[in-house]
């Protein structure tokens, strides 16, 4: 099985954009440009919310793993809600921040079978 696993996130100190903006601990996080660059082939974007990624990623034949509309969310004060979505012979993992309104994407991951 081939594994493409992109850092989940980067905690920087420096001001980001306002487009890169996901806060933890009152602190952005920064994306890699690998990061964004596994997003934009899948027709998201990095800090994208919930709702948007889901309904593009629907929209790309993407079928939800296991319960549909259900996520699995951790607790605390980093916490991190994750979906995976199946099609053809490969899974595509999505980590949302849970400690920001609109539950924004911070981590994409593709494996294939």
């Amino acid at each position: 099985m081939k594994k493409i696993f992109l850092p989940l996130l980067l905690l920087v100190s420096s001001v980001a954009t306002a487009a890169d903006c996901v806060k933890v601990r009152d602190e952005c996080l920064a994306f890699t440009e690998t990061q964004h660059q596994a997003a934009r082939q899948r027709g998201l974007a990095m800090g994208m919310r919930y709702v948007e990624v889901r309904e593009r990623i629907v929209a790309q034949r993407w079928a939800e793993k296991g319960d549909k509309g259900k996520m699995t969310c951790g607790g605390g004060v980093d916490a991190t809600c994750s979906q995976t979505y199946l099609r053809d012979h490969h899974s595509l993992s999505l980590i949302f921040s849970a400690v920001n309104n609109g539950l924004p994407l911070v981590a994409v991951a593709l494996d294939d079978d």
